[in-house]
């Protein structure tokens, strides 16, 4: 198959090679039933799929939330520590379902990783201070896809913004602006993973135009997960090496 270039043509998902998530992504699931409104905190590297979160990682994780006409609501978490409620539910709209992972150092010496800094490692080869951003886009209710809401930022630090709607066909061009600090991120270099049915996780890698935009056709009903990785100097060094942030955007297409 012939890989099209993300500058000149959009990226037909259909038919790619099947892989798998990188460890400990962060992705959001979410469903609405008229009367509440739940979601999945995902951890892992099996996407859709949600599993526990190590209790020594919790607390990297503050409350999921809900954004939508210009407010956010913080969600409850309840039974398993990867999922949380909104109990009165949503009114008919369209929202952003949002997770975070706090800023946390991680070290690697000969022993393995430890959440700390390169002045508390005895050894330390490498640090990273780690930033997470997970949003799925939902739309609940029997209203239609909402273009203002959709566009409209949550204000993470690194975030993926549709720019023209994601739910409605499989064989629709998908642009997405990819934004640092508020501000167009040129050349991201980003991913996009797909699950059929039960059928085999699959993924391509793609690259932004110097103005921030992914472009891409889904190419076939599912699940849809797009990961975007930004990497800057630490400016310590002493302290750690690099800052590194991920985000993604997951949506379904019927």
């Amino acid at each position: 198959m012939r890989l099209l270039n993300t500058f000149t043509a959009p990226v037909l998902l259909a038919g790619l090679l099947a892989t798998g998530v990188c460890a400990h992504d962060l992705w959001v699931n979410a469903s609405e039933s008229g009367t509440s409104l739940t979601a999945e905190l995902g951890y892992g590297h099996d996407f859709p799929v949600a599993e526990a979160i190590a209790e020594d990682r919790v607390h990297i994780f503050p409350p999921m939330k809900v954004f939508g006409s210009g407010e956010s609501v913080e969600m409850i978490q309840e039974g398993e520590n990867y999922r949380y409620v909104l109990p009165e539910g949503v009114a008919p709209g369209t929202y952003y379902v949002a997770a975070t992972y706090r800023p946390t150092y991680w070290t690697r010496n000969p022993a393995g990783w430890r959440q700390a800094t390169k002045r508390d490692v005895l050894g330390a080869l490498y640090c990273s201070q780690a930033q997470m951003f997970g949003k799925r886009l939902l739309i609940a209710g029997d209203a239609v896809l909402d273009e203002t809401q959709m566009t409209s930022p949550v204000g993470h630090q690194l975030e993926l913004i549709p720019h023209t709607a994601v739910s409605y066909s499989s064989d629709q061009s998908i642009e997405i602006v990819v934004l640092f600090n508020g501000e167009p991120l040129a050349a991201a270099e980003a991913e996009i993973f797909f699950r059929k049915g039960e059928g085999e996780l699959e993924s391509r890698k793609i690259k932004a135009d110097p103005s921030g935009r992914l472009a891409l056709v889904p190419g076939s009903a599912g699940e849809f997960l797009i990961k975007v990785s930004h990497q800057e100097d630490y400016p310590d060094k002493r302290v750690c090496d690099y800052h590194t942030y991920a985000a993604t955007l997951t949506f379904s297409i019927p």
